[in-house]
């Protein structure tokens, strides 16, 4: 179990030295300078997480997004956090897949 310990430890000094993970660290850093800012981003993150796991979504939901998005776009530091975020979030799914279809780890019986 130690050597898987420091296995997880070394992946995650990895992740944390990465350019994915620095660009999104000062992305939210500066994010965090504007409580208005992140107020904004967090609303949109909630409302994108509840379409996206919804069977409810209609097309009036996806529309209000698409355009409160397209108003966001305009915000440089908002727009950046959001992609960081978005390419950081692919990055932990990828590493995710890779472990999990190296083991024969079937979630149906």
């Amino acid at each position: 179990m130690m050597q898987l310990d420091k296995q997880i430890d070394n992946l995650t000094e990895s992740i944390k030295s990465s350019d994915i993970y620095i660009r999104y660290i000062k992305a939210k850093d500066e994010m965090k300078k504007s409580p208005d800012k992140c107020s904004i981003a967090n609303e949109f993150r909630m409302e994108m997480f509840r379409m996206h796991n919804s069977d409810d979504s209609d097309l009036k939901q996806q529309q209000d997004l698409f355009y409160r998005k397209m108003e966001m776009l305009n915000d440089p530091v908002i727009t950046e956090f959001l992609e960081a975020e978005l390419v950081l979030c692919r990055l932990m799914q990828k590493i995710n897949y890779e472990i999990v279809s190296c083991l024969d780890f079937d979630l149906q019986l």
